[in-house]
């Protein structure tokens, strides 16, 4: 939940700050040269530089994570950090879990579940599971632009942001498209917290999206849903 983790912030001057936001605490400040990515983690936040990753604690510790770092990215139990063909995993305190090699093109990754989402700079969405290829499924439906940010969403769903400005919804398991939103220029923040999307883009277009109905058991939904829609009976059948 975005409520249990560091406020982290990147200003134009290649600064990071990050906050105690609940007790409105400034806790870090440091110039990271070349800095160009920050993600919030629960103690602190995870840094990517032109040369390097970084982890960096709410004590101002650093752990270095590797050199020629080209994605990051944080997800429900740890995070994951790239390179131009491997990926490794980490948990939440930083403890390395793995490592895997990545396909070319590979321009974005998250978590979900077992299942390691890629997405790619041709807009193409894949998982794979239990670092095997040949036990992977391609998404359908998916943009024709470069995937440039991926959360995990409720009951095993993966949400997509586009460099088009696009999002979708996906079932992580059967890889069909759920729903579709847009923003106005490409995806730079997506954020889940309880039933809320929160997601904005590069040019400052923001959006709230209300996802309560992919958490709901099916029959309280389908409930909800003959509730809202007006029906008579006619023959012993409901009539819309």
């Amino acid at each position: 939940d975005a409520d249990d983790v560091m406020l982290s912030v990147q200003d134009d001057d290649e600064t990071l700050t990050i906050y105690d936001h609940k007790n409105d605490l400034r806790l870090v400040r440091r110039r990271l040269d070349g800095l160009l990515r920050v993600l919030a983690l629960p103690d602190g936040c995870l840094a990517r530089t032109k040369t390097r990753g970084l982890r960096v604690s709410k004590t101002g510790a650093e752990q270095r994570l590797g050199e020629e770092i080209q994605h990051i990215a944080v997800h429900r139990t740890g995070f994951l950090v790239g390179t131009r063909d491997r990926l490794t995993r980490h948990d939440l305190t930083g403890r390395k879990l793995g490592e895997d090699r990545i396909p070319s093109g590979v321009s974005s990754f998250t978590m979900v579940g077992d299942k390691l989402i890629l997405g790619f700079r041709d807009g193409s969405l894949e998982w794979h599971r239990d670092r095997d290829r040949s036990n992977q499924r391609v998404f359908a439906d998916t943009p024709s632009s470069p995937v440039v940010a991926l959360e995990a969403g409720p009951l095993n769903t993966v949400i997509a942001g586009y460099a088009n400005g696009e999002l979708g919804l996906w079932s992580a398991d059967r890889g069909v498209r759920l729903d579709r939103w847009r923003l106005h220029g490409p995806v730079r923040h997506l954020v889940l917290s309880g039933d809320r999307l929160y997601a904005a883009s590069d040019l400052g277009d923001h959006r709230v999206v209300q996802l309560r109905a992919y958490r709901a058991p099916y029959c309280a939904l389908l409930t909800e849903i003959w509730r809202r829609v007006p029906t008579r009976w006619e023959s012993d059948h409901p009539t819309l």
